[in-house]
C-alpha cells in the first residue's frame, strides 16, 4: 500500500545500536577522565590555597608581633617625657612655678629635659596662649609663637584634666625643626586652666629608632596619630604631617583591637599586610605594614611549583584521553559528517533566499520609489507652503523616504548598529504612524488609539519606530475581516526585570507600545515560530513573513523587547518595550516664535577664525545689537583695558592661540566684574563647561552657534546683569 512514509522513513534511518552504544562509551570515558584531571587540578588548587592561608596568616601574626612591640617600646619613650611633664604641672598646681620669675624657669626647663633624647625641648605657656618660657634659650624670641593659634591649645584649654595630648606633626616656626608637641593642661590651685607645658617631640628620633629595628625588606613603621596623621615613618618620611589611607580606612574599631588585615594600599597600586596597636595610655598608634608581594614570595615559588607539576601530570592524562577518544570519534565521523553537511545545506539555502529575496526587493522597490520621489519633489516644489495640496504631497515625501529606508533595513535585517542614533519624539512618531494606518483601514475595521507618552523620548531612528508601529498595525489589520485594532502608548518603570518573548528586560524606564486586535488568535506552535524570517500564516501574495521578523530585530537593535500574548478567537496583543531617555524632549514647532531683540547694546567678538567673526557680526546684528569682532584675544583685551566701559557683553571662543576664552574672561572680569560672558566651544564636555563657569562665565554654548541660541542666551544674561543693577 503506497502512502504517507512511516515515521522512520520520514526522519531518516532509525541509528543502530551500536553507534548508540558508542556514544554512551565515549560519553562514559570523557567524563571519567574529565573527573580525574578536574579532582588533581582542585587537589593542586586546594594545596595551594592553603598553603597561601597559612603564610598569609605567618605574614600577619609577625606583623602583628613587631607592632606590639614597638608599640611598648613608643609608650615608654612616651612615658618619660610625661613624668617630666606630670611634674611641671605638679609644681604648678603648688604655685612654685609661678614664684620663678622667667630666666629661672628657663633653667628649671633646662634641666628637666636633660637627658630627654626623644624631645627637642621644653616649653610653658600663659592661659592665653602666650610663651612664658622655653628650655631651648632666653630670653624669648620676641617672634615666639603664640600657641592660641595652634588647635591643640584649645583642645587643652577645654579637655578634662589629667589627659596627655599629641599634636599634628609639623616644621616649627622658630628653627623649621621637624616636630610635634606632646601636652599638659596645668591648673591653679582651685583647678582653672592656667596654661600649658608641653615638649617637642622629635620626628627624627622617632624614625632613627625606627630605622634601627631589624624588620623583615618590604616593611614600613609609621607613627599615627589618632586623627590619622602620621608623626613619623620609616621609609618614606616624606608621609610625616599628613593623613594616613590606610589607617583611616581601617576604622576605629581596628585601632582599638589591633587585629592585622590585609588592605589595597590604592596610592602603590599593591595590597599590604597591615597591624595597628595603639600606644597604651596616649593617643597615638603605631602601624606596621608589608608589602603583600614580598610576604608571599615563598608561598608563590611553592605555588608554582606545584602548578607545574600538576599541569605536567595533567597533560600526560589528557593526552591519553585524547587518544582513547579519537579511536571512538572514528567510529561515529561518518554521521558527524554527514549531520554537519546537512546543518550546512539547510543554512546554506536559508541565507540564499534570504540574500535573493533582498536583492529583488532592493532591485524592484527602488525602480518604483524612484518615480514617486522624483514626481513627488517636482510637484513640492510648485505647491505653495501652507496650503492643503503641500501638505499632502509633504506627507507623500515624507513616506516615500521612509520607505526608502526600509529598503535598507530588509537588505541588513540581520545585522544590528546599520543606523545613526537620536533621541526621537515617541509619541510624534507614532501619531503619524497611526495616521497613515487609519487612511487605509478596510471596511469594517476600526483603528482606536490613546497615547499617554507626553514627550517621552528613547535613543534610536525615528524611520525604525515608524517600521515597527506600521508592521504591528498591519499584521493586525490583516488578521480580520472586521473588529478593533487599539494602539496604546505609556511609559512605565520597571522595578526589576522582565522575561519577555524576545528577550530579557532590564529594570530601569521605558515607553511601552502596545497593537492589540480581536482578530482570530494564534494557536501555541504558531506563537513559536512568529519571529522566525518568511514564516507566515497568510495567504500567498499577502504576507512576506518578514514584518515581524523586521519587528524583532529593530526593537532588539534599541536594547528593548517584545511581549507577545495570543489565544485562538481571543485576538493577539504585541507590547514593545523601549528604553526611555531619562530627559524628554519636545515636540518640534512648525512654527518658531520670534527671535528676541537686542537694543544697541555693544558686544566684544572674539574668534581666531575671521570667517567666523564675519558671520557672528552679521548674526549679532541682526539681532539689534552692536558687534565688535576681533580675531585675536590679545588684541581683544588690549581694546577692552583701553575702553572697559564700551561694551555691554562678551562673546569669545575657548580654542584659541595666546590666550584662551577662559583666560580672557578671567581677565576682563577683573576690570568688569559684572560682565556678561558668554563662551562658545566646538567640543564642549563637562569638565570645559565647569571651568568656563569657573572663570565668570554666564552661559557655555556649543558650536555650531544657531541665532535663536545666541538671541536667547544674550537675552538671559544681559536680563540678570539688569537685575543685579536694578
Amino acid at each position: 500500500m503506497q502512502g504517507l512514509p512511516r515515521a522512520a522513513d520520514r526522519h531518516g534511518p532509525r541509528p543502530r545500536r551500536r553507534t548508540v552504544n558508542l556514544a554512551a562509551g565515549r560519553r562514559a570515558v570523557l567524563w571519567g577522565g574529565g573527573l580525574l584531571i578536574g579532582s588533581s587540578l582542585l587537589a593542586a588548587a586546594h594545596q595551594i590555597r592553603s598553603a597561601y592561608e597559612l603564610s598569609a596568616e605567618h605574614a600577619s601574626r609577625s606583623l602583628d608581633t613587631h607592632a606590639r612591640i614597638v608599640a611598648e617600646q613608643s609608650a615608654r619613650t612616651f612615658q618619660a617625657v610625661d613624668i617630666v611633664l606630670r611634674n611641671l604641672m605638679q609644681q604648678h598646681r603648688e604655685g612654685r612655678l609661678q614664684r620663678l620669675d622667667d630666666e629661672s624657669l628657663h633653667r628649671r626647663l633646662r634641666e628637666q629635659a636633660l637627658g630627654l633624647v626623644q624631645i627637642d625641648g621644653l616649653l610653658v605657656a600663659r592661659a592665653d596662649g602666650a610663651m612664658r618660657a622655653v628650655s631651648m634659650g632666653y630670653p624669648l624670641a620676641p617672634d615666639a609663637p603664640n600657641l592660641a593659634e595652634y588647635g591643640l591649645f584649645r583642645q587643652i584649654r577645654t579637655e578634662s584634666p589629667g589627659r596627655l595630648l599629641v599634636g599634628n606633626a609639623g616644621p616649627s616656626p622658630v628653627d623649621g625643626v621637624w616636630v610635634f608637641l606632646i601636652a599638659r593642661r596645668l591648673e591653679n590651685g582651685e583647678g582653672a586652666f592656667d596654661g600649658v607645658a608641653a615638649a617637642r617631640g622629635r620626628v627624627d628620633y622617632f624614625q632613627s629608632f625606627y630605622r634601627d629595628i631589624r624588620l623583615e625588606p618590604g616593611t614600613q613603621v609609621s607613627l599615627v596619630h589618632r586623627n590619622g596623621r602620621v608623626l613619623a615613618q620609616h621609609p618614606d618620611a616624606a608621609a610625616v604631617g599628613r593623613p594616613s589611607e590606610l589607617y583611616l580606612r581601617l576604622g576605629q574599631p581596628h585601632w582599638q583591637s589591633g587585629a592585622p588585615g590585609r588592605v589595597r594600599d590604592e596610592q602603590a597600586d599593591a595590597d599590604r599586610f597591615v597591624a595597628v596597636h595603639p600606644v597604651p595610655d596616649y593617643p597615638v598608634s603605631v602601624m606596621l605594614t608589608r608589602d603583600a608581594g614580598l610576604a608571599l614570595a615563598g608561598w608563590r615559588d611553592q605555588a608554582i611549583a606545584t602548578g607545574w607539576r600538576t599541569a605536567a601530570l595533567a597533560g600526560v592524562a589528557l593526552l591519553l584521553l585524547v587518544l582513547l577518544l579519537r579511536q571512538l570519534r572514528r567510529l561515529e565521523a561518518d554521521m558527524a559528517e554527514r549531520s554537519r553537511l546537512e546543518a550546512q545545506l539547510r543554512q546554506a539555502q536559508k541565507l540564499e533566499a534570504i540574500g535573493t529575496m533582498a536583492g529583488g526587493i532592493a532591485h524592484d522597490f527602488n525602480n518604483i520609489l524612484s518615480a514617486i520621489i522624483g514626481f513627488g519633489e517636482m510637484a513640492q516644489g510648485e505647491a505653495r507652503p501652507g496650503t492643503a495640496i503641500r501638505r499632502h504631497i509633504d506627507a507623500v515625501m515624507n513616506a516615500g523616504f521612509r520607505a526608502k529606508s526600509l529598503v535598507v533595513r530588509i537588505l541588513a535585517f540581520s545585522r544590528s548598529g546599520l543606523t545613526e542614533r537620536a533621541p526621537v519624539h515617541v509619541g510624534s512618531v507614532l501619531a503619524e504612524a497611526i495616521e497613515l494606518v487609519r487612511g487605509s483601514l478596510p471596511h469594517g475595521v476600526r483603528l482606536e488609539d490613546r497615547l499617554d507618552t507626553c514627550d517621552a523620548a528613547v535613543l534610536g531612528d525615528s524611520t525604525q519606530i515608524h517600521q515597527v508601529v506600521m508592521n504591528l498595525c498591519s499584521n493586525a489589520v490583516q488578521s480580520m475581516s472586521a473588529g478593533v485594532v487599539k494602539v496604546e502608548a505609556d511609559t512605565l518603570e520597571l522595578p526589576s526585570g522582565l522575561v519577555v518573548a524576545t528577550s530579557t528586560l532590564r529594570a530601569g524606564p521605558y515607553v511601552r507600545i502596545r497593537v492589540e486586535d480581536t482578530g482570530s488568535g494564534m494557536a501555541p506552535e504558531v506563537l513559536e515560530r512568529i519571529f522566525d524570517p518568511f514564516f507566515t500564516t497568510k495567504e500567498v501574495g499577502v504576507g512576506t513573513g518578514l514584518g515581524l521578523s523586521l519587528v524583532h530585530g529593530i526593537v532588539t537593535d534599541l536594547g528593548g523587547g517584545v511581549a507577545v500574548e495570543s489565544m485562538v478567537g481571543a485576538g493577539t496583543a504585541f507590547t514593545v518595550f523601549l528604553p526611555r531617555l531619562p530627559s524628554d524632549i519636545a515636540v518640534p514647532a512648525e512654527e518658531s516664535a520670534p527671535l528676541p531683540q537686542g537694543s544697541g547694546q555693544a558686544v566684544m567678538l572674539v574668534d581666531d577664525e575671521e570667517p567666523l567673526v564675519r558671520l557672528g557680526e552679521e548674526m549679532l546684528a541682526r539681532l539689534g545689537y552692536e558687534p565688535v569682532g576681533y580675531t585675536s584675544a590679545l588684541r581683544a583685551l588690549e581694546a577692552f583695558r583701553a575702553e572697559p566701559d564700551r561694551f555691554d557683553a562678551l562673546l569669545t571662543d575657548e580654542s584659541m592661540p595666546g590666550l584662551t576664552g577662559c583666560e580672557l574672561a578671567r581677565e576682563v572680569r577683573t576690570l568688569r566684574p559684572d560682565l556678561p560672558v558668554l563662551v562658545v566651544s566646538g567640543d564642549l564636555d563637562p569638565q570645559q563647561t565647569a571651568a568656563a563657569r569657573a572663570a565668570g562665565a554666564c552661559e557655555v554654548l556649543n558650536k555650531p552657534l544657531l541665532a535663536r541660541d545666541l538671541a536667547q542666551a544674550l537675552q538671559q544674561a544681559l536680563a540678570a546683569v539688569t537685575l543685579r543693577t536694578a
